[in-house]
């Protein structure tokens, strides 16, 4: 019994050893199958983070899409290049993201899409000029090649690859893209030079239409100051989408200050966002919100170097980005503008100038007196009838400096003298002369000019005219005759002879007066009468004024005079007034006798 219980545990002990040796095995294998798990997964974890360091190295954007063009994989390259994070893009639908909207700004539908039907018809597709949109609404040009992922035979999915042509100027995209866009804008420019309308809002309007349609852009529009320069007037919009033109929209100054300060400053204002830009925020509240602008280009039209209005084109749609070349068309626009204006006010001012020419004409031709004028160098351009009648040259013999031959030999020197002078300063000119007519006494003139100026301040040539002033003249040499025989009168009586002006000045005195107060004519001549010869306080001068200001003087007055030694003499006067040839009072006239002695002895006889 003992030796069976014997047998029995070794057997047992047997079995058992082989169990655990067997367990042991089976451990051991389980061991090795779980490390070469644990390497595989491992290497796999190796693996997948190669595949993602290289994707996410790469420089091309990529992507998977699955049977839906729902993101499933995102490389760092396509983040970035889009804007976007990945948990924003991961789950959601191509399309509708970065794809929605063409080149032009024309809403892109998803059965025209090229990339999602790469998942309907399993064919790989590569396009050369496409535009990807980016989180910031900015267009973003690219190259792209999408092919299909076939598992059992039917698609899965897509992979994406793209590639950013803004950063690569030579590549055929770009190149492509950007020779179209000068193609078109040199053909607009040739169409904007064969304008040529008279009307000057046809003009605008062709203008308008044309850089509408060849920028691409929702609206173009062109604006004027106003005459107090207070606010633009809009004077031709085109709006592309609705084929309408409109005008009398108003931009006041006062309420868009920096817009106006910028504008005047710049070769233009390319804002890419309107909603961004600190130059045109202005506008935001009002003008960009109602007409949903969200891009705009402004230029300023300069009228000799002076901002004369604003040519601008508002963009609808996604933020856009004005290429160098687009801004530089609107500023050849916007020169192509400045230029008909010029024009226009060049035709504007050549017909006011031909109407003014006329009634000038008609004017001077009625004139009583010579009418002449001349440009900035004294040189005649035009002299009216009565001015040949007077100095009897022809019109064209009075020409440039042809006008002198009609001046009285004695007199030219002076006179051309005088005119240089008033050419040289731009001043007035005033001058007496005499005119030589053939077979006729001489004409005497008194030729009158002043500088004309344009609106700039600059010189531009003299109006003159010459009045006939030869009976005034006849006058003058019959009251000098008339003077001089009434000087020999005075000289040669035994009287005290005074001529005073109405002021009370001395004009003249005669020697017998002289040799009474003991002066010199020099020393007198000009000095006030009262001050140097009425004793003070004695309202006489007071009596003169009243005289001279009602015309009339008493025949016969007596009062004391001064000599120069302090001496005082009586004098009895015989009073006249004095008038010249128009009638006017202009002196005194009087003729004394000595009463000092006579009323001495009177005085004492009494």
């Amino acid at each position: 019994m003992a030796a069976g219980a014997v047998i029995l545990l070794v057997c047992l002990l047997a079995v058992l050893s082989l169990v655990m040796r067997r367990m042991s095995v089976m451990r051991q294998r389980l061991e090795k199958e779980i490390a070469r798990q644990t390497a595989a997964h491992e290497e796999l974890a190796v693996l997948n983070r190669r595949y993602e360091c290289v994707l996410n190295a790469a420089g091309a954007g990529i992507l998977r899409l699955d049977e839906n063009g729902v993101h499933t994989f995102v490389n760092k390259a396509a983040l970035d290049m889009l804007g976007y994070t990945e948990t924003e893009m991961l789950g959601q639908k191509s399309h509708a993201l970065w794809h929605h909207t063409r080149s032009s700004g024309e809403r892109y539908a998803e059965e025209d899409c090229a990339i999602l039907a790469t998942l309907y018809r399993s064919e790989t597709v590569r396009c050369m000029d496409e535009v990807f949109w980016r989180k910031n609404r900015t267009a973003l040009p690219v190259e792209y090649v999408c092919t299909p992922i076939l598992e059992n035979g039917r698609v899965a999915g897509a992979v994406l690859v793209f590639q950013d042509m803004t950063e690569h100027g030579g590549r055929d995209l770009e190149y492509k893209r950007r020779t179209g866009r000068m193609f078109r804008q040199q053909d607009a420019l040739m169409q904007l030079s064969r304008v040529g309308s008279s009307d000057f809002r046809d003009f605008l309007s062709q203008v308008t239409e044309i850089a509408a349609k060849t920028l691409e852009v929702d609206r173009v529009t062109v604006w004027f100051f106003n005459q107090e320069r207070s606010a633009l007037v809009c004077e031709d919009r085109y709006i592309h989408r609705l084929r309408v033109h409109e005008n009398g929209a108003l931009l006041p100054v006062l309420q868009y200050p920096t817009f106006f300060s910028e504008i005047e400053q710049s070769r233009n204002i390319a804002a890419h966002d309107v909603y961004a830009d600190p130059r045109v925020m202005e506008f935001m509240g009002g003008y960009f919100l109602h007409q949903e602008i969200t891009s705009m280009i402004a230029v300023p039209l300069l009228r000799e170097g002076r901002l004369a209005g604003v040519l601008s084109a508002d963009h609808v749609g996604p933020k856009r980005t004005w290429a160098m070349d687009e801004q530089e068309f609107m500023a050849s626009v916007a020169d192509t503008v400045a230029l008909a204006l010029e024009s226009r006010e060049r035709r504007l001012a050549e017909d006011t100038l031909r109407q003014s020419e006329e009634m000038f004409r008609k004017l001077t031709a009625l004139a009583p007196v010579g009418v002449y004028r001349a440009d900035s160098f004294g040189r005649y351009q035009y002299v009216n009838d009565r001015w040949q009648e007077m100095t009897g040259l022809q019109a064209k013999e009075a020409m440039g400096e042809g006008w002198k031959t009609g001046v009285h030999p004695l007199d030219v020197e002076r006179v051309s003298a005088s005119w240089g002078k008033m050419v040289e300063t731009q001043g007035k000119w005033e001058e007496e002369y005499r005119c030589q007519p053939l077979s006729r006494k001489p004409v005497w003139v008194m030729g009158l000019a002043t500088p004309l100026f344009d609106e700039a301040g600059r010189p531009g040539g003299y109006i003159g005219i010459s009045v006939d002033i030869s009976a005034r003249k006849e006058q003058e040499k019959a009251l000098l005759e008339s003077e001089r025989r009434f000087k020999d009168i005075i000289e040669n009586v035994h009287l005290l002879g005074v001529m005073l002006d109405v002021q009370g000045n001395i004009l003249f005195c005669n020697n017998h007066f002289l040799s009474h107060t003991g002066w010199t004519f020099e020393q007198v001549k000009g000095q006030d009468w009262f001050s140097m010869f009425i004793p003070p306080d004695n309202g006489t001068r007071r009596v003169f004024e009243d005289l001279i200001e009602k015309g009339t003087m008493p025949a016969h007055t007596e009062n004391v005079i001064l000599t120069r030694q302090g001496g005082r003499r009586k004098v009895r006067w015989n009073n006249s007034i004095l008038k010249d040839l128009e009638g006017r009072v202009c002196g005194t006239m009087s003729l004394g006798e000595d009463m000092t002695e006579r009323r001495a002895t009177e005085e004492g006889a009494a």
